[in-house]
């Protein structure tokens, strides 16, 4: 009985104290019992669009996700897979996307993080997402051709320089007659590259240069080729013709200078002609009084027209004075000066210091060398120089000089003047000898009259002897002469002369009777005289400077 009584007690005080009936399960147990069934959310798809391009490249990202379980779900988009999540979306949607710009160019990783509300978590990745540098056209540093124009059939040199920013490898691609194909393509062409083509037919082209990288990126440029048809013409009129200059013009014709007794107002009038491409002739006329004028140089103008150099004996104050005509396209003389030195001058030729101003260079019949700037607008003078010769006096043979300028070059702001001059000893009263040598003078900023060297060469050289151009080697620069006999010699400034080839036939010297320096295509074309026939010979100044020795053409 007492033990019924204390089974009785127990239960009491186990149901007293909350105890659980059979079969009763806490919330705690059912929280960790829904705990372990719930499932992590899914991540069905991950996309990146593009996942390559240059910077900056805008790449839109797209998801799709789902939670089996249907619970609320947060996104998080990390871009650049550094840890760091710069976009989060709370209660993602299934389908959600994003946008991101990449300023910088690298390879980088995106991941997607979705995590539900109980903490479990999926996580997807992109990886390799490639922004690359932004592509730089090629560049074309130098696109030439030479010669610019000639006539049929004419083989043109192209000569052109290009790189590409990038460093990508460039393809070439030229099409010479402009027919819209290609006619040279050249592979990798990065640097200098030189593709020569032949034209055969008469007209104008434009060759076009197309340089395209690996990426897509394209620089073009055009030059022109005029190819005319070769001609032949001889002007004739009742009397004497003398042409001392002729030049191509921009039309593509030409126009020569000289002088006339055929016609105009006196004993011999200046002489100009115009000619179109073909050699026909478009307007003739003569400037002049009733005593000997003379046309020497002429020199197309910014403005369309043309000024005259030459020297009257009909105008000035002097026997012999600088005669200069500004016309225009026609012709017709815009305004004309005569200039006086105190002596008998006579014009040699033009140099061109800008589009508006002219420069002369000049003698007298005394000897001296003559030089000014004018305005090609006016006349007006900006600047003149007489120059002299200075040697130190001899008591006991007295000396006398007489320059013969024969080139001039104006490099910016420095003029240089060559040709030759010749030296009178007196021996005696009864005894004279004459000596020829070549002369070079440099004036500094000649404008400024800043004077810095003159020399004559160590060598003499016949009183014939003329100069066939100037041109600039390194620092120094380099005129060259030649004479009517076998030998071309080219004499540097500090009066040295330079021992140059021979220009021989079958190992026979030939006889140079004239020479024309270039200074645009680096060559020297001369013309020779050798048993009884004339030709006509071209070299490259390399032979002059470097290689010397005998020259068989």
């Amino acid at each position: 009985m007492g033990k019924l009584i204390f089974v009785i007690l127990m239960c009491l005080l186990v149901t007293a104290c909350g105890g659980k009936k059979a079969g009763d399960v806490s919330k705690s147990e059912k929280d960790n019992e829904k705990a372990s069934t719930n499932k992590p959310p899914v991540i069905e798809s991950f996309k990146a669009d593009p996942q390559e391009g240059e910077a900056p490249l805008k790449v839109t990202f797209s998801w799709k996700v789902k939670d089996p379980d249907g619970d609320k779900i947060t996104c998080s988009l990390d871009v650049n897979g550094d840890g760091v999540y710069e976009y989060r979306f709370d209660n993602c949607k299934e389908n959600g996307s994003q946008e991101h710009v990449y300023k910088e160019s690298g390879k980088y990783n995106a991941v997607i993080k979705v995590v539900d509300n109980n903490g479990n978590s999926s996580i997807k990745e992109i990886r390799d997402l490639s922004v690359i540098k932004p592509n730089n056209p090629p560049k074309i540093e130098t696109f030439k051709a030479t010669p610019e124009k000639g006539m049929k059939p004419i083989k043109v040199s192209f000569i052109w320089y290009v790189k590409d920013p990038d460093g990508d490898i460039l393809t070439c691609k030229l099409d010479a007659d402009g027919d819209g194909n290609e006619d040279i393509v050249v592979e990798e062409c990065n640097g200098l590259v030189s593709k020569s083509f032949t034209y055969n037919e008469v007209g104008e082209y434009f060759p076009r240069l197309t340089v395209e990288d690996k990426r897509g990126g394209i620089s073009e440029e055009t030059v022109r080729v005029y190819v005319y048809p070769g001609w032949a013409k001889v002007y004739r009129a009742l009397g004497d013709e003398i042409v001392n200059k002729i030049i191509a013009t921009s039309d593509g014709g030409y126009i020569f200078v000289g002088s006339t007794n055929s016609f105009g107002a006196g004993n011999m009038d200046i002489l100009v002609v115009k000619l179109d491409r073909e050699g026909n002739i478009q307007w003739q006329k003569t400037y002049g009084g009733s005593k000997y004028d003379e046309g020497v140089d002429i020199m197309e103008t910014y403005d369309g027209g043309y000024v005259i150099l030459g020297r009257t004996e009909s105008f000035g104050r002097s026997f012999s004075d600088i005669w200069i005509i500004k016309i225009d396209e026609k012709g017709n003389i815009l305004w004309e000066k005569a200039y006086d030195s105190g002596a008998n001058d006579i014009a040699v030729m033009f140099y061109k210091v800008d589009d508006y101003t002219a420069g002369v260079l000049a003698t007298s019949n005394i000897g001296d060398i003559l030089i000014f700037t004018l305005k090609i607008k006016d006349g007006s003078l900006v600047h003149k120089r007489k120059l002299f010769w200075y040697h130190p006096p001899r008591l006991i043979l007295p000396i006398r000089k007489k320059f013969y300028p024969q080139c001039v070059m104006y490099d910016e702001g420095d003029l240089i003047i060559a040709g030759i001059v010749t030296e009178i000893v007196n021996w005696s009263v009864m005894d004279s000898h004459s000596y020829t040598f070549p002369f070079y003078i440099h004036i500094n900023k000649i404008n400024k009259g800043e004077y810095i060297n003159a020399y004559k060469s160590r060598n003499t050289v016949p009183l014939h002897t003329k100069c066939g151009g100037i041109f600039r080697h390194g620092k120094k620069y380099r005129f060259l002469i030649y004479y009517n006999e076998n030998e071309i010699i080219a004499v540097d400034n500090y009066g040295s002369n330079l021992l140059l080839p021979l220009i021989k036939i079958n190992g026979s010297a030939v006889t140079v009777r004239s020479l024309y320096l270039n200074p645009t295509s680096k060559t020297i074309i001369g013309t020779y005289y050798h048993n009884n026939k004339s030709g006509l010979f071209i070299l490259t100044y390399i032979w002059f400077m470097y290689l010397g020795g005998n020259i068989n053409i």
